[in-house]
């Protein structure tokens, strides 16, 4: 995807919505919220857009060609403050120890298996620290995974899974 492509979806997007809301002024909330989902799908999608092109400066870069092998693409999603960011990443091989390591995830000092972003991971703290533990979880869920959200499409049953729990171990893993 390119970001003219982007800007096209979203303008559509929101057009859509005001259609929606001249057709059915009454329904001023339905075309808030389709807003917000547009703002927040244009954002997950504009981050995964630039991660991808960081990645690939990375594999076209000489310091990458003299160091490093190109072995892989491997996907990954990221739970971040606009919805999940999904994107590939290229997996490399070290020329002198044969070692993998993916350069994009180092230069963005993401640990391994970490799911959150920062200022996601950041968000859900600072509720917790203010509310308890089920609020906080249930704040960040409503705020990136509304009852209809991809979140939610992609992953059916479980709309009742105990966020606090979620959040426990996560919290745990995270140490």
């Amino acid at each position: 995807m390119n970001i003219v492509t982007l800007i096209d979806t979203f303008v559509s997007t929101l057009l859509q919505a005001e259609q929606g809301f001249i057709e059915h002024p009454d329904h001023a909330g339905r075309f808030e919220e389709a807003v917000v989902e547009a703002s927040h799908k244009a954002a997950a999608d504009f981050m995964a857009m630039v991660f991808e092109g960081t990645d690939e400066l990375i594999r076209g870069s000489r310091p990458r060609k003299d160091r490093y092998n190109i072995l892989r693409k491997r996907k990954r999603t990221l739970i971040t403050t606009a919805g999940d960011v999904t994107y590939e990443r290229t997996v490399f091989q070290d020329r002198e120890t044969g070692k993998t390591s993916i350069l994009l995830d180092e230069m963005m000092h993401l640990p391994k298996h970490e799911r959150f972003s920062v200022n996601a991971e950041a968000k859900v703290l600072n509720e917790a620290e203010v509310h308890s533990y089920q609020h906080a979880a249930d704040s960040f869920k409503n705020s990136c995974y509304g009852e209809d959200s991809r979140y939610h499409r992609r992953y059916p049953g479980r709309e009742n899974t105990k966020p606090k729990e979620m959040m426990r171990i996560h919290l745990y893993r995270s140490r």
